[in-house]
């Protein structure tokens, strides 16, 4: 019987202690990695197909996801790890799996059963409220699907009416069914988070994949959390996925690796940024406050002008630009080295170049604090022309 209770009471002992968390003021440092490890310890759970067959049930009932979005902690700014590791356990909790056969859906199958959750939902709303929800019930699904548009329509019924229509739809527990925490449906906004989260339509993990960037942004390159520094120490938590015995599908095996290697990727980069930073040097002028640079790299050279010659329109079923051509200028004339000077030279099209942006320091910084606040993007070389012998515009383009 003992074993058979320790995942429900870790979850409540879980939420009291995420309860304890003030929204302002100082944290309890301790009580967050707590918090951290046991939502790890709740992945591993449910990214493999033994376990996850018995606890997401119990996971989905206890809603854990919402009400954990919902705490003090995901608001605060020491709660970064905290928000990642919940994205993490909300993908595995939404992964295109079924829980009972193992099997891995489709997008066609998903898409089936978000319409099923749909149309359920709204047949119980016809049922219970006609008046009010009307136009909800007889609206297409394609209009009612995303966040905003849930938001609106639910949000229109009182919280007895809300909790009412969630006990049909099997998301809240009738009060014959009650576990005895009440307090935790009589909230209005809870009760609409969970309504929205369960019905609106997610992206499949395909669009998600396509939609990644070629390069790593500012946010993943000084990420500690999901790519750790030399100095990590083992004492907190990565958001990180694991490379374990056992996948959910084969395409869970392969996107962990993608993710993995990425991120290997982004730290190998982050490496070359740090070590240029540090040769360089950056500092600010005492005379006119602006960033000059009082060290040397061999491939870095400041550019002259950079601007933004086209933006193009994102391509059909797409939302994001489909390339970006700009024109950078950049000057050799104070390069002595024929042989480095020759490299900048023969810059030709289909050559990888990134540019850095950022601002120095009054004293000497380590090269992380120095580029962390740094803003950077990879871009392509499309043409390369030399206006005059130290001269040299080059067009990119850069997703």
């Amino acid at each position: 019987r003992s074993q058979s209770l320790f995942l429900p009471e870790l979850l409540n002992q879980f939420f009291d202690e995420l309860k304890a968390v003030p929204a302002e003021g100082k944290l309890d440092i301790e009580g967050r990695r707590y918090l951290e490890r046991v939502l790890e310890f709740l992945i591993d759970l449910i990214a493999q197909l033994p376990t996850r067959r018995f606890f997401l049930a119990l996971l989905l009932d206890r809603q854990l996801v919402v009400r954990c979005k919902l705490s003090s902690l995901s608001k605060r700014k020491d709660g970064r790890l905290f928000n990642q590791l919940l994205d993490l356990l909300l993908f595995y909790q939404n992964f295109e799996i079924n829980e009972h056969t193992g099997q891995s859906l489709s997008r066609d199958e998903m898409l089936e059963r978000h319409y099923g959750r749909m149309q359920l939902l709204q047949r119980h709303a016809y049922q219970l409220f006609q008046g009010d929800m009307r136009e909800f019930s007889l609206s297409n699904i394609g209009a009612i699907e995303n966040r905003d548009g849930l938001w609106a329509h639910l949000s229109q019924l009182s919280k007895e009416q809300l909790k009412s229509l969630l006990t049909k739809v099997r998301l809240v527990p009738s009060e014959e069914e009650s576990s005895g925490d009440d307090t935790v449906w009589s909230d209005h906004e809870t009760l609409l988070e969970v309504a929205v989260s369960a019905h609106e339509r997610r992206i499949s993990q395909l669009d998600a994949i396509n939609a990644l960037p070629l390069y790593p942004g500012e946010n993943l390159l000084w990420d500690e959390n999901v790519v750790p520094s030399l100095n990590y120490t083992g004492q907190d938590v990565l958001a990180l996925p694991k490379l374990n015995l056992q996948y959910l599908t084969f395409h869970d095996y392969l996107l962990r690796n993608f993710n993995l290697f990425r991120l290997e990727s982004t730290y190998e980069i982050r490496q070359d940024v740090e070590d240029v930073a540090l040769r360089l040097r950056p500092r600010l002028s005492e005379h006119s406050g602006e960033t000059v640079l009082t060290g040397w790299a061999r491939m870095c050279l400041p550019l002259d002008d950079f601007s933004v010659v086209e933006v193009s329109k994102p391509n059909l079923g797409e939302t994001k630009p489909a390339h970006v051509l700009a024109e950078a200028t950049y000057s050799v004339e104070g390069i002595r080295d024929f042989r480095l000077k020759r490299d900048w030279e023969e810059f030709r099209e289909h050559d990888i170049s990134t540019h850095h942006t950022g601002r120095g320091s009054p004293r000497r910084t380590s090269a992380c604090s120095t580029s962390g606040g740094a803003r950077w993007l990879g871009c392509w070389m499309l043409t390369a022309r030399s206006s005059t012998s130290s001269t040299r515009p080059a067009q990119a383009c850069h997703a």
